[in-house]
């Protein structure tokens, strides 16, 4: 997304879905990897437990950073923007894609 940005908005140019979904699988290996790699805990020992090693990563920062770049903002937006009933149907879409990311 960082190469694909300046060109789509310089270029009036939109990615193929193929470069978005494969970045998406992309990133998506990389938080089951890093789900499965071990870690060192605050006292400095070796953690090769799968459940601890997903509860340390799932509660860390990076799993939040990771998960929201994860996501095809491209593909959401124009999702809930092409709305078939005509008018407002996308804000109501909006408010509730907003109440389902709240809940997650």
């Amino acid at each position: 997304e960082l190469i694909v940005v300046p060109y789509s908005v310089s270029l009036d140019w939109v990615a193929p879905d193929w470069w978005t979904y494969g970045l998406c699988g992309y990133f998506g290996m990389d938080i089951l990897l890093n789900m499965l790699t071990a870690c060192y805990n605050k006292d400095g020992k070796h953690v090769n437990r799968q459940p601890a090693i997903f509860v340390k990563y799932t509660f860390s920062r990076w799993f939040l950073l990771d998960l929201l770049t994860t996501v095809p903002w491209n593909v959401v937006i124009g999702w809930v923007i092409s709305s078939d009933d005509g008018g407002g149907g996308g804000s109501a879409r909006i408010l509730r894609v907003a109440r389902i990311s709240r809940a997650a």
